[in-house]
């Protein structure tokens, strides 16, 4: 009797187990691994997409305002943006100038057709003689930006830092604001179980349109976390190592990208979006 017993309890045991490990998660996880920060390359974990690296080009100057960019750069086309870069060798003497520059960026993928362009449009100064020349990009007040996949545009950008909450979630979503917060505040411990954006301080925010919808991603370094949302509704979280390291150094990092499980054929997008933190992080 107490081994009939006792064969009921583990069969019990076993059976409530099998069923909590076929619960899914809300959420699927991905591996970031970051194995050298001088080369800027990601491989990821599992291998929705193989690797990444982010190639850098230096500021180069433009004639068209970087503050007008974001209300133009529908009008306009993007024969007309390219077309009107100009060369910062133009400074021929020595003195200080506010300019506007663009910065022109690559997300390499395996697949070229993967591969995304980032022209950020930002405000600076460039001090030149015949000896020298240093550019300076003043993020603090803030930048623009398109991304570009195949020559099509797939999303227009302005970029925020140290932005203020409320602000944020007005733009990322107009409406009642405290019944956003609360409607976030749930979805974060539904989705994602865990706590919400609101505990921590936003370093930096990027909101725009991406692929036809509202878009913003949020970095908070104290969270170490870079929320991407897509309509109001967050659809991944970037969870960094513990102790980050952002210097150029051969020393490797492995990150978590956290994706909403009924969105996952985004999740290419996903992944190279993540990248949009280490890009923008890396240069304030």
């Amino acid at each position: 009797m107490k081994t009939i017993l006792c064969f009921t309890v583990i069969l019990f045991f076993l059976g409530t187990s099998t069923q909590l490990a076929q619960v899914p998660k809300n959420y699927d996880s991905v591996s970031v691994f970051l194995k050298n920060y001088e080369k800027n390359n990601f491989i990821f974990n599992p291998s929705l997409i193989q690797s990444i690296s982010i190639t850098q080009e230096r500021p180069k100057r433009t004639s068209y305002p970087a503050s007008e960019v974001a209300g133009d750069i529908g009008r306009v086309g993007l024969d007309f943006l390219f077309i009107m870069l100009f060369d910062e060798e133009a400074v021929t003497t020595v003195e200080s100038i506010e300019v506007d520059w663009v910065l022109s960026n690559l997300i390499n993928c395996k697949d070229p057709g993967d591969d995304w362009n980032l022209q950020i449009f930002a405000k600076g100064n460039q001090i030149k003689d015949l000896f020298f020349s240093e550019k300076h990009v003043w993020w603090e007040r803030g930048a623009t930006g398109i991304i570009l996949q195949q020559k099509d545009t797939i999303s227009r950008f302005v970029l925020f830092l140290s932005p203020d909450m409320d602000t944020i979630i007005e733009k990322m979503d107009p409406g009642n604001l405290e019944n956003r917060k609360i409607d976030i505040m749930q979805d974060f411990n539904k989705t994602f179980e865990q706590g919400s954006l609101f505990f921590w301080d936003i370093d930096f925010a990027i909101i725009g349109e991406f692929r036809g919808n509202n878009f913003s991603a949020l970095a908070s370094e104290n969270a170490g976390k870079f929320w991407i949302f897509k309509n109001g509704k967050v659809q991944a979280i970037l969870e960094q190592p513990k102790k980050p390291v952002f210097s150029a150094t051969k020393k490797s990092e492995e990150w978590s990208l956290l994706i909403r499980r009924e969105d996952q054929n985004d999740a290419l997008d996903y992944l190279r979006l993540s990248m949009l933190y280490y890009y923008f992080r890396a240069k304030f």
